[in-house]
Order: C-alpha cells, then sequence, then structure tokens
C-alpha cells in the first residue's frame, strides 16, 4: 500500500522536486505475516517505518505488469443490498472484478467492488433480488514492480516489507536508524551471576540432545534438553521446525542465530509497574543474575528523545506442547560498569512485560517491543557517553507451591534439603526458588535436583528426616518450561524530518499458513514490491 509520505514524495517526484521515489526495499521480521486463507491486508497508509526492519536492498530493476484473475462461479444469491457469489477464489476485499456469464443479466456487472471476500465466495454491493447460476468474475490488475536482491551469505524470516526513496536519512546523521546487537557469534554474551561471568556455550546440534550426541535420561525428542540456563543455537535448528513451533511463531527471525534465557535463567520481582533486577535492597531475591556484554560505546545522546528503542524476542515451550506462561518479565540495562547487584553503576533501564491477558501466547510467540528513549528510567548521574555495557534479565513466573514435607540428609560431607509438594511444578535444576515458612530452609536457593513433585538444593541446616510442614510452607520462583530467544535490539529514528526521505510503501507479507518468507543462508533470491494501478 502507498503511504501517506509515498503520495507526497512521489507527487513531488512528478514535478521533478524529488531525485526519487523508490530506490530501496526494506526487509523486516516484527509482525506476523498473513494467513492467504483467512486473513486480509491492513490499512498501512499512516507507516512511518517498519515495525522491526532487518536490512535493504538497493532496487535492481523496474517494471509494469498486467495480470488477470479468473473464478468460476457456482451460483449467485442477491438479497437486495449485496450479492454473494459462490467461487473458490483468491480475491480480497477492494478488488474490482468484472463479472460475465450469469443466466440472469442482473448478476452481470461490470467494475464491481468486492466488499466482502473468504476462499469460497465473495460479495458485492447490488439492489439485484434472485438468483443464478454459472458466470466467470475476471479481476484485471496492472502493478508497477520493483526489484531488490536479497543478500546471499544470511537468514531471514521476513514478515513485512517496506519501500524507500533512499537507503538512509540524510537529515538524521549518525543518529539514524539501525541494528544495535543481534545476539550473534560475533558479540561476546555472557552469563554473570554470583560466581561470576561466563562465556555462552554455542549449541549448533538439536537442542534434545546432548554434546554427545544422546538424549538425557528421562528427556523427550523434540523438547529442550540442553542443561544450561542460557546458551546460544542456531534459529534453523531442526526442533524448532515442529508444526506446534512453527504455526505460533517461536523461531527467531534475524540471521541464523540467537541467545536463549531459561524461564528461570533471572529474578525479576515487582508488580506490573516495579518490575525489579533483584539488588542486596531487595527482600527474599538477591540475585542480578543476567547476561552482559561488555566493552561497548553506544552514543544514543545524539537522537531525540521521542526515538525508540526496539528489542525483538520470541517466546519458546521447553517441549513441543500447548501450553502458555501466564506472563513473561525483561530488563534490558546499559551501564556505566557491569555490577551484579546493580548499586555502582549509572544506567537507563528499559522495561517489557508481555502478559497473557493482552499478548497473544498461544496464536503468536514472536513480539517486538518499544520504548521511546525519554521513557527509559534512568539513574540521577547517567549520560549515554559513559555506557560501557548491556545487561539483559528475563524471567518467567512459575506457580507458587505450597511445601507439605521436607527433608534433610547428609551427601557426600554436605547436606542437601529436599521439599515435597503436594502438586507438580515448573521450577528447574539451576534455577532459583524462595522459600518462606520453612524454618531453617527459608530464604533464596538453587535447585540441584527435581522430580515431578520435588526440589533439592544445597543447605547447610541440620539433617532432617521426612517432617510434614504444618502449617504448609511456599515456595515461589520461576518456570524451567519456557526460554525467551533474544532476537535483535535496534535503535529507530523516528523524528529526523526529511522532505525528500520515507517510507513510500509499505506490507505485511501474506503467505500459505501466515508463515513468514524464509530466507535461507547461502542462497540468491529475489524479491518484487508491486504496487498496483488503476482509475479512481
Amino acid at each position: 500500500m502507498l503511504t501517506n509520505t509515498g503520495k507526497n514524495i512521489l507527487a513531488k517526484y512528478l514535478i521533478g522536486q524529488a531525485p526519487a521515489y523508490a530506490s530501496y526495499i526494506a526487509f523486516g521480521c516484527g509482525p506476523s505475516a498473513i494467513n492467504s486463507s483467512t486473513g486480509s491486508f491492513g490499512n498501512y497508509s499512516q507507516k512511518q517505518n517498519l515495525e522491526f526492519e532487518m536490512f535493504r536492498s538497493p532496487i535492481i530493476s523496474r517494471g509494469y505488469v498486467t495480470e488477470t484473475e479468473q473464478a468460476s462461479i457456482v451460483s449467485a444469491q442477491g438479497n437486495g443490498t449485496i450479492i454473494t457469489y459462490t467461487a473458490a477464489n483468491s480475491f480480497v476485499a477492494g478488488d474490482v472484478v468484472d463479472i460475465v456469464g450469469a443466466d440472469e443479466p442482473g448478476f452481470n456487472v461490470d467494475n464491481a467492488v468486492i466488499t466482502s471476500a473468504t476462499s469460497e465466495e465473495f460479495t458485492i454491493a447490488s439492489s439485484e433480488v434472485g438468483s443464478a447460476t454459472g458466470g466467470t468474475a475476471t479481476r484485471t490488475l496492472s502493478s508497477i514492480v520493483l526489484t531488490a536482491q536479497l543478500p546471499a551469505d544470511e537468514r531471514y524470516e521476513i514478515t513485512e516489507i517496506g519501500v524507500y526513496s533512499a537507503g538512509s536519512n540524510p537529515a538524521a546523521g549518525s543518529a539514524d536508524s539501525r541494528s544495535l546487537y543481534l545476539f550473534d557469534d560475533a558479540e561476546n554474551w555472557e552469563y554473570h551471576n554470583l560466581q561470576g561471568a561466563t562465556t555462552l556455550t554455542k549449541y549448533p546440534q538439536e537442542l534434545d540432545r546432548l554434546e554427545d550426541g544422546t538424549v538425557p535420561t528421562g528427556a523427550s525428542l523434540g523438547s529442550i534438553n540442553v542443561p544450561d540456563l542460557v546458551f546460544k543455537a542456531n534459529s534453523d535448528n531442526s526442533i524448532l521446525d515442529n508444526a506446534i513451533r512453527v504455526s505460533r511463531n517461536e523461531r527467531s527471525r534475524f540471521l541464523n542465530s540467537t541467545v536463549l534465557l531459561r524461564g528461570d535463567a533471572s529474578s525479576l520481582v515487582g508488580s506490573d509497574n516495579a518490575i525489579e533486577p533483584a539488588t542486596v535492597a531487595n527482600a527474599g531475591f538477591v540475585d542480578g543474575t543476567h547476561i552482559h556484554l561488555n566493552g561497548i560505546t553506544l552514543s544514543l545522546d545524539k537522537n531525540s528523545g521521542q526515538d525508540e528503542l526496539r528489542l525483538a524476542v520470541s517466546v519458546l515451550n521447553k517441549d513441543a506442547d500447548t501450553s502458555n506462561p501466564s506472563e513473561v518479565k525483561l530488563i534490558v540495562d546499559f551501564v556505566s560498569a557491569d555490577d551484579i547487584y546493580g548499586v555502582n553503576q549509572q544506567y537507563a533501564r528499559m522495561r517489557v512485560h508481555l502478559k497473557a491477558v493482552e499478548d497473544d501466547f498461544n496464536g503468536n510467540r514472536y513480539f517486538v517491543s518499544s520504548s521511546k528513549i525519554e521513557q527509559l528510567e534512568k539513574s540521577q548521574e547517567f549520560s549515554w557517553r559513559d555506557v560501557s555495557a548491556v545487561k539483559i534479565f528475563a524471567s518467567i513466573p512459575a506457580e507458587d507451591r505450597e511445601v507439605a514435607f521436607k527433608e534433610v540428609v547428609e551427601e557426600g560431607g554436605s547436606n542437601v534439603a529436599t521439599l515435597t509438594f503436594a502438586i507438580d511444578h515448573d521450577y528447574g535444576v539451576g534455577g532459583r526458588i524462595f522459600v518462606s515458612g520453612v524454618d531453617d530452609l527459608n530464604g533464596l536457593q538453587t535447585i540441584t535436583a527435581i522430580t515431578s513433585n520435588t526440589v533439592s538444593f544445597a543447605t547447610t541446616a541440620a539433617v532432617t528426616p521426612s517432617t510434614a510442614v504444618s502449617p504448609v510452607g511456599n515456595v515461589s520462583g520461576y518456570s524451567s518450561k519456557y526460554y525467551v530467544a533474544l532476537d535483535a535490539i535496534r535503535i529507530e529514528n523516528t523524528t529526523a524530518t526529511n522532505p525528500l526521505y520515507g517510507l513510500i510503501g509499505y506490507t505485511v507479507a501474506k503467505t500459505v499458513e501466515g508463515t513468514p518468507i524464509l530466507k535461507e543462508a547461502n542462497t540468491s533470491s529475489l524479491l518484487e514490491f508491486r504496487f498496483a494501478m488503476d482509475v479512481i
């Protein structure tokens, strides 16, 4: 669709006041693709930029084509307001068709505008009453065709496409839109917990197997069985091709790399408006576990406060099942120095809170969250010039569990506590839980072993036989059933105005089953963007 910005620039181009109206095609991954069987295009006239742009390619050819599409009419029924034609078709609302050959003359119409359409029927406005059979509906469409070549080396999953008048905005200069972090092999992301920082392990093999190719005892094929709380993987890992995962967009889209954080990798506590990475000031969760990238330079001080930081993530199930989390919490901190407790650093903080009541975890697992620079929370002496690291926290809360029994045994010279619940839990080995109401086992604990209804952890408490907890204790924590896959972070300049630059046209991709357009690595591909031409 031609945007309002595009109309203005095209008009200037036609009278010689603009050097170009279409020079680059931009490819993005933000929205869900439209299902060609059930979905329809939206109104994109107000669009100013892509939801999450991955790259742009110069337009290498331009053309003009005329196409026809026909549908054989089985029957038609008019009620005085509309005529409904039964016919297998791929028309959409707004298409103009010529209808000929119906056995009742009143059902043959030139330049009929389709008011609604499904794959089995379509309607037009009409005062005709009665029925008819037979006939053919023909849509003739003339289009300007713009073609660009996609980069050969990389992998992309494309869900949105836009046409720009230029490759960049000259008015923005060094503050122009750009990708900041891609979570690829070139970036040295580390996992930082109370024991120190470690480089993330890359798992190129199938994620349901260990490095030696074996499936862990008791684990299932098709599940994510990697033991690490945080790790790197390829976006095209074979277990992500499961039909359930594909249908709800669990795969990352930008390049063939992602960083996955298990739902219990960090500790974020608080209500909707007070999500906090745990610090020494927090009651309970004294743990600032996160991933970080050190040694960065990020001068966003030249950007307007209205410009936006955008974070693209997906949410994955450990098992290829249909369960859904209730919420997902993330924090991105741009800091002057990396400190596990977060007390000796200046910061600018972006908060993300995805909730099942607002976000469709069942139908879509790929999300782009944005925050204007002026909306970021900043410490008193924060300056973009001092930023040297970026920290990311991710937590997916699990349902609390009541503790029915406790036990402490001695194993190999150390004591191990085991808590038993009345029902199964979502906690995992390596995750943290907060125990209350269980006397000397209270506090933040790191899980060392689990069964379906027990958790175990190291303790300095005295050996205690299995004992009922009365009144029952409580355990709260985070789920090991889900992962957050980090795809990319981007800065979008939304304020630098240029009368000769902008998004000319935009569309969301429309594909079979509503899946992204997959561009595999090391393949050559051309993509066409078409502007329909008509007389109004």
